[in-house]
């Protein structure tokens, strides 16, 4: 995330929904939809005007109910041709809880198991150090430590190689170290969620199309949900732009067509809000199965952290949320739902490369439904206690000996910032929300929570998306 060039449009957002919740104290009720509706149409206009997303779209279902469906801007360069919303946008990693319930529904039918090593599908995976240890489920919640494949894939692909096979995968990972053993630590890996869909490929004899037609389509109707390969085919489906220098280009990752099971699937916003709605309501797995996929994770060490199985969750301002983001450089899709509002969100952008993206788009939205108040977190004056454990260096499994992230305290300003090692700028300031918690300035709702041991030393901090569960950064021993 470029926090800088992220700041301008979101501020910009937050006093629209700030405005919007001043005179609406009562709390979200599908008796106010005309309010609402008003609301959250300025929210996405203020977007669309930015001219810095070529089109979106935005689904709100609350219960059974699709409340706001509607879209906005084009799918073309030109800006000949509207966004509908019957439009398929590719979600990227939103795809992961997708296959992620495809698991658990093939686990119930006795033709894997989550707590299987991935060898007895694979018995040509790469033989490295705690190959033979690695489960489907230490897979399916990024603990399984196999580096991801991403540079190395993706640079065959742009070099000219036609079709990308399951020994490439296997040589991307071949020529990386390990980054732990399994359980140990959380990293986030596309790598497991592509070694996961080759396994249920295998087992069922069916391709990723075929998966998704049989494990997801076949419960419900999902029009739009689809293999992104095949959606290309389709005259209702749009593509990913990068924004330049005012000017939307397509982009490179449209040429990635091999990539399955952790992208590769295109959907409408109205379709994924009634997916995840029908997830939680047991309409496509048993709501038991479901509870357990959001349950938070553990680790070896027994700390626990908010990805389940494909799903990241959290808290959104005091209100439970699971789903899941996808995009590249910036996010162009959110998928959320809000149990115990029974409200379910989702976003998708074909543009990256913007503060326009999905993951703010989706923030403002979730704010005007759920009637926050983000103003009121620019008000927090409270005083941070011990606040030399904080300061230090914290590093990720994947981080570099050179790039990683420092917490820092400068003398003329009572607050904590945030900054790249990297990085000669000053950093972005962290607003003290509660005890261990900050929000940063150029977003409110983001989280870093930060964990410490009993004698009050600071051990790692969690990091969240609006709500969503991101990372976890360990601080480093001086």
């Amino acid at each position: 995330m470029e926090i800088n060039s992220l700041k301008t449009i979101f501020i910009f957002s937050l006093i629209i929904v700030a405005i919007g919740c001043e005179d609406k104290n009562k709390a979200f009720n599908t008796n106010n939809i005309d309010d609402l509706e008003y609301r959250l149409d300025s929210v996405a206009n203020s977007f669309l005007k930015s001219n810095k997303v070529l089109g979106f779209s935005i689904a709100v279902q609350k219960s059974k109910e699709s409340i706001y469906k509607k879209s906005f801007g084009f799918i073309d360069s030109s800006k000949t041709k509207p966004v509908t919303n019957d439009i398929g946008f590719p979600i990227a990693s939103a795809t992961k809880p997708i296959m992620a319930i495809v698991a658990v529904k093939m686990m119930e039918e006795n033709l894997l198991d989550l707590d299987d090593k991935v060898i007895k599908y694979l018995p040509n995976f790469p033989k490295r150090k705690f190959s033979n240890q690695i489960t489907i489920r230490h897979l399916l919640n990024h603990t399984s430590g196999i580096p991801d494949y991403t540079t190395y894939i993706d640079s065959l692909s742009l070099s000219g190689k036609n079709q990308i096979t399951l020994n490439d995968y296997f040589d991307a990972i071949e020529n990386q170290n390990h980054l732990f053993e399994p359980g140990s630590k959380f990293s986030y890996s596309n790598s497991g969620f592509v070694i996961v869909t080759e396994i249920m490929k295998k087992v069922s004899g069916l391709s990723f199309a075929e998966l998704i037609e049989k494990y997801i389509k076949n419960d419900l109707s999902f029009p739009t949900i689809d293999a992104y390969y095949n959606d290309l085919k389709k005259s209702k489906t749009t593509q990913i732009f990068e924004l330049s220098e005012s000017i939307y280009l397509k982009s490179f990752l449209n040429e990635m067509t091999y990539i399955e099971g952790d992208g590769g699937i295109s959907s409408s916003a109205s379709d994924l809000a009634k997916f995840i709605y029908s997830a939680n309501s047991g309409l496509i797995i048993p709501k038991e199965k479901l509870n357990e996929m959001i349950k938070p994770s553990h680790l070896s060490s027994g700390i626990f952290f908010d990805y389940g199985l494909g799903f990241r969750t959290g808290y959104l301002e005091g209100h439970k949320v699971y789903g899941h983001t996808g995009g590249h450089k910036t996010r162009w899709c959110v998928m959320s739902h809000f149990p115990d509002d029974d409200l379910s969100i989702a976003v998708v952008v074909n543009t990256y490369s913007t503060p326009s993206n999905a993951l703010n788009i989706f923030g403002a939205i979730a704010g005007e439904c759920l009637d926050i108040k983000l103003k009121e977190l620019y008000d927090q004056n409270r005083p941070i206690e011990n606040i030399e454990s904080f300061i230090g260096d914290y590093i990720r499994p994947t981080d570099t000996k050179t790039r990683f992230m420092k917490i820092v305290k400068y003398t003329d300003d009572k607050h904590l910032y945030r900054k790249r090692s990297d990085s000669d700028s000053r950093g972005e300031r962290l607003y003290h929300i509660e005890k261990n918690a900050f929000a940063p300035e150029s977003a409110p709702m983001d989280r870093l929570i930060f964990e410490t041991d009993k004698n009050g030393n600071v051990l790692y901090f969690k990091e969240y998306y609006n709500g969503l569960f991101i990372g976890i950064r360990d601080k480093k021993l001086n």
